[in-house]
């Protein structure tokens, strides 16, 4: 038996019998239920302690590169009530361009974009100019993600610009309630210059959605988007 070191006698079994890593979980002792155990700077195990619930638990990620869209196709379900939707490193092929945000409710095959699909207010500042603004839109065919409509307050496609968001959707699969979104965006724009926002909204129908879909306002898009569910406990 070589997890004991070579010894045959088992009237006594020391910890030093015993090699590293030798222990699979199906023989460890039953522990109680949503207790986390802490482990020290070596890696050692200190004690257990009770969990603290809730958290963020990853259910896909995708890694876009000059794609028309970023789609997480049937990724929403009534086992989370709320998610959250992160994009870092993106950059447009189209200088001077908006994202944007859809949902579906079959499963990607058709994205919501009817003229009165969505609504949004947006608030913050604009690059190319760092002029306070704020901006909506009661009847649209998205949910504006850098909620900056207008010239030189959008994406920019050069060497160092690049945006980042993180966006929070609701209640996607509630049959009664509208699917509501809050958003935070960080556009690195015109004239060296960053721009941030503050953007929520809904999709103006009850129903429940299963699909998200990130895209530019025109052109393709390259960045990195993380999909998680916010775990109730």
């Amino acid at each position: 038996m070589s997890f004991l070191s070579g010894r045959t006698s088992l009237t006594t079994v020391n910890t030093s019998d015993i090699s590293d890593d030798a222990i699979t979980l199906a023989k460890m002792a039953a522990g109680t239920a949503n207790y986390n155990i802490l482990y020290d700077g070596s890696g050692n195990p200190t004690e257990a302690v009770a969990s603290s619930g809730g958290g963020t638990v990853l259910i896909s990620s995708i890694s876009a590169s000059n794609a028309a869209s970023v789609d997480f196709d049937s990724a929403l379900s009534s086992t989370y009530t709320g998610y959250l939707l992160v994009g870092v490193g993106i950059t447009p092929a189209t200088t001077d361009t908006q994202l944007y945000l859809r949902v579906s409710s079959d499963g990607g095959s058709n994205w919501d974009d009817g003229s009165s699909d969505y609504s949004w207010v947006a608030d913050g500042t604009e690059p190319g100019g760092g002029s306070a603004v704020a901006r909506y839109d009661f009847a649209d065919t998205h949910f504006a993600l850098s909620g900056a409509p207008g010239s030189a307050t959008g994406m920019w496609n050069d060497a160092v610009s690049n945006t980042s968001f993180t966006c929070i959707i609701s209640h996607p699969s509630d049959t009664t309630l509208y699917t509501s979104f809050n958003a935070t965006c960080a556009v690195y724009g015109a004239a060296n210059e960053n721009g941030s926002k503050t953007v929520s909204g809904s999709r103006l129908a009850a129903g429940a959605m299963n699909s998200v879909q990130v895209l530019a306002e025109s052109g393709n898009i390259t960045g990195r988007f993380n999909l998680y569910g916010l775990a109730n406990s």
